[in-house]
């Protein structure tokens, strides 16, 4: 009989040791994936902090796309006047070199003469015309110029607007991807760790049975 309890006490014994030492490897394996979980929401964090950074140079982007197009807008409006002005003061210059013929002058009928330098004066006016139409053509070139300028400006402007939008678009998509990825494992370890807690608990359990098991022994005997 006392063989008896002492094969059985051994057997206990190398059970709860078993389950000692299993349960030794399990708290282990808990440290090490509670430190896992913490990295992956570490990384998660600083992930999200990347992604809310470039949402804000992305808005930012945006933003100075929309002034820089409504810049243009009024540069463009602003030349498009110049020009206009330009070319109404060409088309309304005052004809100074026409006479002013009296009533008196028509109503008799009579030719009217014209001063030595009144005769010349059509001729000063050629002059002026071609002077002004010089001017003009010039500013006209001058207003293309900064047109052409403006343009060339815009589409530069528009180009790089692009560029970023697209480099932040691209890191977005890439964010989103391995925060996700992120998300999934910390997800799969919260798990596994749950579910290594529940082993632990149950061994603990098991130990706590053997252990009763072998003090009601030890008070048979």
């Amino acid at each position: 009989m006392d063989d008896n309890n002492n094969n059985e006490l051994k057997v206990c014994a190398q059970a709860a040791n078993k389950l000692i030492k299993e349960l030794q490897n399990l708290c282990i394996r808990n440290r090490y994936l509670e430190e896992a979980v913490e990295a992956d929401e570490m990384r998660l964090s600083a992930r999200n902090d990347r992604l809310s950074s470039l949402q804000q140079t992305f808005a930012t982007l945006e933003h100075r796309k929309k002034s820089l197009m409504e810049d243009k807008r009024k540069n463009i409006e602003a030349c498009i006047l110049s020009a206009r002005e330009h070319s109404q003061n060409k088309l309304c210059t005052p004809a100074t070199h026409l006479l002013a013929v009296t009533d008196a002058g028509l109503s008799s009928g009579q030719q009217p003469t014209l001063p030595l330098d009144q005769h010349l004066h059509p001729l000063h006016h050629d002059a002026t015309s071609t002077i002004l139409d010089s001017h003009s053509g010039d500013k006209m070139r001058e207003i293309c110029d900064q047109l052409c300028l403006l343009r060339r400006e815009n589409e530069e402007l528009a180009k790089q607007a692009r560029d970023c939008s697209g480099r932040a678009e691209m890191m977005d998509r890439s964010l989103s991807i391995g925060n996700l990825s992120a998300q999934v494992k910390a997800s799969r370890d919260k798990q596994m760790l749950s579910e290594m807690k529940k082993q632990v608990h149950a061994l603990q359990n098991s130990i706590k049975i053997l252990e009763l098991a072998l003090n009601q022994n030890d008070a048979k005997t």
